[in-house]
């Protein structure tokens, strides 16, 4: 199903975008940092709420699913989003 699904691989960023191609939020909360994010949102605009965590898994550093090979073609799949949102490795 995913292979076959064109938007599965293409760059999160593509999600964000208006009709003209710009990114124009206010703020984007990295899934990394939801928590924090979601703070700080919920303060912005008045809640006082927390985020259930569900489902929590354990999970190894992310790096570590990738060897040299693997990360330069994420890296070059994914640049815009590596840009955008100032990820590494």
């Amino acid at each position: 199903f995913y292979y076959n699904n064109p938007r599965s691989f293409q760059p999160q960023v593509e999600w964000l975008k208006d009709t003209d191609g710009r990114v124009s939020m206010d703020y984007i909360i990295r899934f990394e940092s939801i928590n924090e994010g979601f703070s700080h949102v919920s303060a912005k605009i008045g809640l006082d709420t927390e985020l259930p965590h569900l489902n929590a898994s354990k999970r190894v550093d992310y790096r570590e699913y990738y060897d040299g090979r693997t990360r330069e073609i994420v890296a070059r799949w994914f640049a815009e989003d590596i840009e955008v949102f100032a990820y590494e490795f």
